[in-house]
């Protein structure tokens, strides 16, 4: 029998809500450990030197990378499959992904989450206003006109909610976060999109374990996650511990 899944990750990060998102969308069965990467020591660093979040570890595999794991669980558990049927537009949708992971991650999770709350919360340093203010006047504006363009009129990219629609979505959580949300006025069809993915309740659950948890401290968000029903590890790699920068932070 293959050994259950296990998510290495706090739900605060969007891409660990995302391979979330989809093991719940194939009803598999996973454990998590609610770990924050930054509050981690050599052991963690033997699975990922890179310090990030998600890994996944099943069936003696440890695989490292949310696109990565993404495709691990489409190909170990493919019904119901998260993309679409036709190679285009499967193609598509790994390419929101990638757009998800590359440029709105450096804009929306970096410049504008980070700025705001990871420098003040994770860091104990001040507030990048500017930053935050200049990439909300440009960089942000620029990607929302995007989004504009491709969201459906109504349901999802592809019929049903699948990875397309999560990559892109799962980021917003951290905007409102940082006191931004997409004005609906502006991009009436991206903001109804992604309210659509986000209330979905594959997406929902660790939506709403992540807020419990951003409001606890790093050393009690185990206890947290124990307490809001998170199923989690027996064993944790968090240490509590001052937090300490991996290769690649940005913050």
């Amino acid at each position: 029998m293959a050994d259950e899944v296990t998510i290495i990750g706090t739900p605060v990060s969007p891409y660990v809500r995302k391979v979330l998102a989809l093991l719940e969308l194939k009803k598999i069965s996973y454990k998590i450990d609610p770990v924050v990467a930054f509050y981690t020591d050599e052991d963690f660093l033997k699975i990922n030197p890179l310090r990030r979040i998600p890994v996944l570890l099943h069936d003696g595999n440890t695989i490292i990378d949310s696109s990565v794991i993404a495709a691990y669980i489409e190909e170990t558990f493919p019904t119901p499959s998260t993309l679409p049927s036709s190679p285009g537009d499967r193609a598509t949708a790994r390419w929101l992904e990638e757009f998800s992971d590359t440029r709105m991650a450096d804009i929306f999770l970096w410049r504008c989450f980070g700025s705001v709350v990871l420098k003040p919360g994770l860091w104990n340093e001040e507030r990048d206003l500017k930053t935050y203010r200049e990439t909300l006047a440009g960089p942000v504006v620029e990607i929302m006109d995007y989004l504009e363009t491709i969201a459906p009129e109504d349901g999802f990219l592809f019929g049903d909610i699948g990875l397309g629609d999560i990559s892109i979505a799962i980021i917003f959580w951290n905007m409102r976060v940082a006191r931004w949300q997409p004005d609906p006025k502006q991009w009436p069809k991206a903001a109804a999109w992604i309210a659509r993915t986000e209330a979905h309740p594959a997406l929902a659950r660790s939506t709403d374990w992540a807020m419990a948890m951003l409001r606890t401290p790093v050393p009690a968000q185990r206890d947290k996650a124990i307490e809001i029903g998170v199923p989690v590890t027996d064993e944790t790699y968090l240490r509590a511990v001052e937090p300490t920068r991996g290769p690649m932070s940005q913050f």
